[in-house]
This record gives C-alpha cells, sequence and structure tokens, in this order.
C-alpha cells in the first residue's frame, strides 16, 4: 500500500469517489489515515467561526437537527437517516432538495460548510445510536472537506471540531 490515504488525492467536489471494492489495507491504512487527517488539522489557516450564506432549506435542517439535539432523549429523526442514504448513493449534500432529499433545480452541491454540517450531524447521530453508518457518512463527508486546498470563506472553527471528533471517534474503536 502507498503511504498516503488515497480517498482524499483529488479534490472530491469535483469528482465523486465511490469506495467499491476497496481493499483492506489493516494497520497501514489507519496509520496512513490518522497522519492525512491530522496534516489536514496542522495546514488549516488560523480562523474563526464565520456566518455563511445560508441559501436552501438543507442548511436549514442540519441547524434545526442540531437544535434539537440538547434534549439528552431525542433520537436521530428519519431524516437524517434518509439524508444519509442519498448521501451515500450520491456522495453529494445539495443546498436545495425536495422532502426526500432529490436535488431541486440548480441546486448547488460544492459548498464545503454543508459538508462541515452534514458531518456534525452524522457525529451527533452516531454518539447517541453508536450505528456505523453515521460514523461511516462522517469519515466520507470528510474525506471530501479534506481534498480541498482552498479555505475562504469556510468555518474554520467548524472543520477543525468536525476532523477532531472523527478522529477521536475512530481511535475509540481502534482501542
Amino acid at each position: 500500500m502507498d503511504n498516503q490515504y488515497v480517498y482524499t488525492q483529488r479534490d472530491l467536489l469535483k469528482g465523486k469517489e465511490k469506495y467499491q471494492y476497496s481493499q483492506y489495507y489493516g494497520r497501514s491504512f489507519l496509520k496512513t489515515y490518522y497522519k492525512q487527517r491530522q496534516d489536514f488539522l496542522d495546514n488549516l489557516p488560523l480562523g474563526t467561526e464565520i456566518t455563511f450564506d445560508v441559501s436552501g432549506n438543507t442548511f436549514s435542517f442540519l441547524e434545526n437537527f442540531i437544535g434539537h439535539w440538547a434534549d439528552i432523549d431525542v433520537v436521530p429523526d428519519e431524516g437524517i437517516a434518509l439524508l444519509l442514504k442519498k448521501f451515500e448513493v450520491t456522495k453529494r449534500i445539495y443546498d436545495r432538495v425536495d422532502p426526500n432529499f432529490n436535488p431541486k433545480e440548480n441546486a448547488l452541491s460544492d459548498n464545503p460548510n454543508l459538508y462541515a454540517l452534514f458531518s456534525y450531524c452524522c457525529y451527533l447521530a452516531y454518539k447517541r445510536t453508536g450505528h456505523l453508518s453515521f460514523l461511516n457518512g462522517l469519515i466520507k463527508s470528510n474525506d471530501i472537506i479534506t481534498s480541498q486546498n482552498q479555505f475562504h470563506n469556510i468555518n474554520i472553527k467548524m472543520l477543525r471540531e468536525v476532523i477532531s471528533k472523527e478522529i477521536s471517534c475512530v481511535k475509540e474503536l481502534d482501542e
């Protein structure tokens, strides 16, 4: 196996990674994964939380989902599971969607902030349920984020948080 984490070698907002027939490389794969994520964090520019243009109903859905997690007894609704399912098929999160999370006409899927927000929702759902499908969504969404080279108009604070939380979850499983 190459000493590089292969899933972020190209811009995943421009070309999708299908992950089909991925080989298992054992511990060496985990080492490259940890290194790639840590290098990403180390190379992020200094930044603060920014307010980004919330255009589209997907932002509202994800923010609403996060807002309902204050109640410890809340379990993930079917909406986040459906959005995860759509993401698994398309490897995209669209800013404007219909009630079944199908993209509306002229919907965009290139906003890294949207993927970071989705990642955070996947993290919350994984921590609440323990369902590995949410961790898988978190990792794949973060693959898209960490394949980026430009970080203007991106909420750096949120990026650091979701990548750090992902690493923490993987380490818990790795122990």
